[in-house]
């Protein structure tokens, strides 16, 4: 009877043990893998270079791979030339929550429907010829822990030019 029970009780340590591994995994990628429906332009988006949204279906796909070029800090004060139909991943980092403006969207817009790696700000496609300004403004993320530091926000700006 003895064995019986010591047999009983391993199988139900192992049981536990899995079932506490399993709910590790679940967490893990419900917080740092799993998609969402949604486009993000905080500094917290999803792990993924790009995906897509089409019918509710979600594909990753590396914007190199697109020939998307990345716009970043280092591009500050800068102008960046396009052609119609272009885009860009505007990737400024997740150090700061990040407000975007574009001054005329019919030149240049961010595109719906796409989600973007951590640290990025959205996917841009230029949409007819003509100069515009996409400017940024950084507040650091410290600011929304308590109590809130104190650190400087930042600028960024670019100048485009779609032909």
């Amino acid at each position: 009877m003895d064995q019986e029970n010591n047999s009983t009780s391993t199988i139900w340590v192992i049981i536990g043990i899995v079932m506490v591994i399993l709910l590790g995994y679940w967490i893990y990628t419900a917080s740092y893998g799993g998609y969402s429906n949604t486009a993000s332009t905080t500094p917290t988006g999803v792990d993924y270079e790009t995906a897509s949204t089409s019918d509710d279906t979600l594909t990753n796909t590396d914007p190199a791979s697109l020939g998307v070029k990345t716009v970043t800090l280092q591009d500050n004060n800068d102008t960046i030339g396009l052609a119609v139909g272009e885009t860009f991943l505007l990737k400024l980092g997740e150090n700061y929550a990040w407000t975007v403006t574009v001054d005329d969207q019919s030149i240049i817009s961010r595109a719906l429907n796409y989600l973007v790696v951590k640290g990025a700000q959205g996917i841009y496609v230029a949409n007819n010829a003509g100069n515009t300004t996409l400017e940024a403004v950084g507040d650091p993320v410290c600011r929304q822990s308590t109590p809130p530091c104190m650190a400087p926000s930042i600028s960024f700006k670019v100048n485009v030019v779609v032909n």
